[in-house]
């Protein structure tokens, strides 16, 4: 496993619901990433709050199980906790447990049941640690979906997006463009599962034709539940959305689900495609530089499709290692027969990092190091662990805009690093 791990996922899922809550039964630094990165990334008032079990974080509400609680247990800490969130406007609330602190065996369901905020909390048992990122994600948007979502009769042109964590770098970006390009086709987005929605944007999702899949590997069980009550999900048959071609399949594959036209989606982005294409030929003192450089990917499997397709399409540039974070078998088959077909199967045999890559895309952490030790020209930040500790403009390598951003980071910096 190379990337974040299921706990910190299921967090993330939990702490994806605004109008939620994440209850964590365990040592307080353990809620501490997420914490961050929920008030960080999501449009929430941020407020610190005092007093026990938040202790000046302004999320997660936390135990803080200590030496003894391991010996003698703290099942009565967790109901400390639930008379907390009585008081506060929370219309659902996760409990999980941390590593350690699953061990214990407290018999927390019994003193969720006893309480008086039975009815809005889910009850996570088990541990995720030792699962990817994403299926401890998954796993738990699908269990708010299952405890919210009942069928309804369906809109005449609405969907859901789904498969895109609020985590992923530059996501709230790439989002206002996807629904701009869905509103072309005529389409309302209802909710942006796990981005970011409210209780009542998840009921409605069910009112939806379809799910639009942005990373299928944040969204195998969930897409089985929407397909259970009649919601289809929809996807690019070439990996995450990077790019114009990704794009244009994406918009396609939605508007044959939903009956409706993508004209108007696919001018916009046949226009971009040309006006950037121009750019590029147009400074052939850079754009001739890249020819055949080489570049490295440390991301999801989808992603890593999606990056060797328009790396080598767009900028003419060759794979020299592909690492997963989280994989889909899907996606994962079909960059095997692009990489056979390229002569480069051996780039997923190469761990990241260990050799020289001209262009190293991965977390921002990881990358930044390996350009500071001379192993690439560039590091692209690509998602966490980040290097940077905000971000105030697009930065997200997803959709259109995030095609261009990645071009001009690459052709930038192979042309002033020469």
């Amino acid at each position: 496993m190379n990337g974040m791990d299921g706990f910190l996922g299921a967090m993330i899922a939990s702490e994806s619901i605004l109008d939620g809550a994440t209850v964590l039964h365990g040592p307080g630094g353990c809620r501490r990433m997420t914490s961050v990165l929920s008030s960080k990334l999501l449009p929430r008032d941020y407020s610190a709050k005092c007093g026990s079990f938040f202790f000046n974080e302004p999320r997660i509400p936390c135990t803080f199980v200590d030496s003894s609680d391991y010996i003698y247990g703290a099942t009565d800490k967790v109901g400390m906790v639930l008379n907390i969130l009585e008081k506060e406007e929370c219309k659902i609330a996760v409990l999980l447990e941390s590593p350690a602190t699953s061990l214990i065996g407290d018999h927390i369901l019994d003193e969720v049941q006893s309480s008086d905020v039975s009815d809005r909390c889910i009850v996570v048992n088990k541990c995720s640690m030792s699962l990817p990122f994403s299926e401890g994600f998954d796993s738990i948007i699908e269990s708010i979906c299952r405890k919210l979502v009942s069928a309804r009769e369906k809109k005449r042109k609405a969907v859901n997006i789904i498969g895109a964590p609020f985590t992923m770098r530059g996501n709230n970006y790439f989002l206002k463009e996807m629904k701009e390009l869905l509103e072309m086709m005529g389409l309302e987005t209802i909710a942006c599962i796990g981005s970011g929605c409210t209780t009542d944007d998840i009921r409605r999702s069910s009112e939806a034709l379809a799910n639009v899949c942005i990373c299928p590997e944040y969204c195998k069980k969930t897409s089985e539940f929407y397909k259970s009550i009649g919601i289809p999900t929809t996807y690019s048959e070439y990996g995450a959305p990077i790019g114009h071609d990704n794009m244009r399949d994406l918009i396609r594959s939605v508007a044959e689900k939903t009956d409706t036209d993508p004209s108007k989606a696919l001018e916009y982005i046949d226009s971009d495609e040309k006006e950037m294409t121009n750019r590029i030929k147009a400074s052939l003192s850079a754009s001739n530089r890249l020819n055949y450089r080489s570049f490295s990917v440390l991301a999801e499997s989808s992603v890593s499709l999606a990056l060797v397709k328009f790396m080598g399409k767009t900028l003419k540039m060759i794979p020299e290692c592909i690492n997963f974070t989280d994989s889909d078998q899907r996606t994962y088959m079909k960059l095997e027969g692009l990489l056979d077909r390229l002569e480069s199967s051996d780039v997923l045999s190469k761990r990241f990092g260990d050799e020289y890559a001209d262009i190293c895309i991965g977390p921002g952490a990881m990358t930044k190091r390996l350009e500071m030790k001379g192993l690439c020209r560039k590091g692209i930040d690509a998602g966490l662990p980040t290097s940077d500790s905000v971000d105030l403009f697009p930065k997200s390598i997803l959709g259109v805009n995030g095609g261009r951003y990645l071009a001009d980071l690459v052709i930038n910096s192979i042309y002033f690093k020469n």
